[in-house]
């Protein structure tokens, strides 16, 4: 995928960028329901807020072998 000079600019400015109607309704209902069930698991990769609320899930860190 390339990116338009547009996009690139608000991803500069804002971090991120936004794609309407990349992912297709039952995609999306998908990923929600798959979301919803990582943020109630109790994984140390989930990050929570002071109130408890999920904040981040993140993936755990992968094992590395020392080269040599």
């Amino acid at each position: 995928m390339n990116l338009t000079p547009e996009q690139i600019k608000a991803f500069d400015e804002q971090g991120y960028v936004f794609f309407p109607n990349c992912f297709a309704e039952e995609e999306v209902a998908v990923l929600r329901s798959e979301a919803d069930k990582i943020f109630r698991s109790n994984r140390q990769e989930v990050w929570r807020e002071k109130s408890g609320a999920p904040r981040t899930a993140s993936p755990p860190t992968p094992i590395t072998r020392p080269s040599g």
